[in-house]
């Protein structure tokens, strides 16, 4: 195949076919065939009107090309489409000719047809895509949703309702990017049928398909579908323990958000389990939601924090001990930390109150010997003098 670059393919494909010169109708399709896998939204703009050609072929090359571009977008990526295809040259009197393609393709190129600059072309195309089933045509219906013309909005909305079926369940999630937007529309009050969208979510027939994306890759999507089955978490130990045992923080961060509507036992466990946490912002959440049930229950493991190679969780832990007299004089507590069981954190804990007698350096300096094995990361602490005051800094 002759050697192509994007620039000689975009103006292969504008330029009209000849019959005694180039470019042919066998180079036009050699050269989307080129582009098919290099194809992006750019693209579109030379792929596109392609489509309403007559010529079966390079028409469907063509449609394939705008499918596969288009079923490649990302949740953000949907919200600004409609600037980088609203001038795509589109007949409107040709848009049923899109229909004579297999529906997984017409889905799109109508789609497409809904983000055009001209309110005309998109209120048509609506009405045609309305007639196309399939998972596909949610983000183009949410994007009409906020459609500064009220008629093709009273339609985008209309067809909305009806596309809230179990089938479109994860279509529905995976574009909840374009829900939530909703809230931030100021034209026009698009809450209520956001609020249908979100009640349907959150209905009990559809509970098992928005409990099977508790496992998507994508953690804002699992953060979507954790946040809509919140109400359910007492009930299902299932969705807590999945939340606990999450890759992400943010995850586990919502877990302690939603400990509140746990029964006390439950509470109890989670508890445990998140004061454990690998994550400092994890604990320190944990630590400031419930301080009495903490103080109370996790006496020992306060302790434990206190001295944390954190600086958040120790902080925090050291607030809460010395609030219920759990510590009452913490240098000593640090200092006997220091000479019983020596950790990284235990020694910046009682740098950071400040209390170190001058008598003391020798001390603190023969303490300092455990620093290799105990520090992770080849992070180690070293006593310096700076402007007359002792200090310890970690060394990386």
């Amino acid at each position: 195949m002759e050697l192509y670059d994007k620039y000689s393919v975009h103006q292969i494909l504008v330029k009209p076919i000849r019959l005694f010169a180039s470019p042919k109708l066998k180079d036009k399709i050699d050269a989307l065939h080129w582009l098919r896998d290099k194809a992006e939204i750019s693209d579109l703009e030379y792929v596109y009107p392609l489509v309403f050609e007559k010529k079966t072929q390079l028409g469907l090359v063509a449609a394939e090309i705008v499918h596969d571009v288009m079923t490649n977008l990302t949740g953000k990526q949907w919200g600004s489409i409609y600037d980088k295809t609203k001038y795509l040259r589109i007949d409107k009197e040709n848009l049923t000719f899109l229909l004579k393609y297999p529906e997984n393709l017409s889905v799109h190129l109508l789609g497409i047809a809904t983000l055009n600059y001209n309110g005309y072309v998109r209120e048509k195309a609506l009405r045609i895509l309305s007639g196309v089933s399939g998972s596909d045509v949610v983000p183009y219906v949410l994007l009409r949703v906020y459609d500064w013309v009220e008629p093709i909005r009273m339609i985008a909305c209309h067809v909305l309702r009806e596309t809230l079926t179990a089938s479109n369940i994860d279509a529905l999630i995976t574009n909840f990017y374009l829900i939530d937007k909703m809230k931030n529309i100021l034209r026009v009050d698009l809450k209520i049928i956001q609020a249908e969208v979100i009640s349907f979510l959150k209905d009990e027939s559809v509970t098992g398909r928005i409990k099977a994306n508790l496992r998507h890759p994508n953690v804002k999507t699992r953060l979507l579908c954790y946040s809509i089955l919140a109400d359910r978490i007492s009930n299902d130990k299932d969705i807590v323990e999945l939340a606990a045992r999450d890759k992400s923080f943010e995850v586990r961060l919502w877990l302690v958000g939603a400990i509140s509507k746990l029964e006390a036992k439950q509470k109890h466990e989670v508890i445990r389990v998140l004061l454990h946490d690998k994550s400092a912002r994890v604990k320190v959440a944990v630590l400031r939601s419930a301080p009495e049930m903490v103080c109370n229950e996790f006496k020992e493991y306060i302790l434990e924090l206190a001295r944390d190679e954190h600086t958040s969780p120790r902080e925090a832990a050291r607030y809460i001990a010395k609030s219920s007299l759990l510590i009452e004089d913490a240098p000593d507590f640090y200092r006997d930390r220091i000479r019983t069981r020596p950790s990284g954190g235990a020694i910046l804990g009682l740098g950071e109150i400040q209390a170190w007698p001058t008598n003391d350096e020798g001390f603190y300096r023969g303490q300092c010997r455990f620093h290799k094995q105990e520090c992770s990361g080849g992070t180690f602490i070293k006593l310096k003098v700076r402007n007359g005051k002792r200090i310890f800094q970690v060394m990386t």
